[in-house]
């Protein structure tokens, strides 16, 4: 979803197929170290403190959950822009 924009939607008008959730354990992995997400991905993050599983000899927790939706009915999504509501610096 693009900043300064928001979505609605009709959760009886669409329709939600999850798979089965699974979890391993690997200490094949690099992690980002933070106290609090920069909620930004990528190579964007600036000043990462990330730390190799391997090099530390530690192990982590990967969770994944495979999901897929669909609209069902016409107008169950409906998107508008916060600055058509005077909401131009986000909620």
């Amino acid at each position: 979803m693009p900043e300064g924009q928001m979505a609605l939607l009709d959760p009886d008008r669409i329709a939600v197929a999850l798979g089965n959730p699974q979890v391993r354990a690997s200490s094949q992995a690099t992690v980002e170290m933070a106290d609090s997400s920069s909620m930004t991905s990528g190579s964007s993050v600036s000043a990462a403190n990330l730390v190799s599983m391997f090099q530390v000899n530690a192990t982590s927790l990967v969770g994944s959950l495979n999901a897929n939706w669909r609209v069902v009915t016409p107008g169950a999504v409906f998107v508008f822009n916060l600055q058509d509501y005077g909401l131009a610096g986000g909620l």
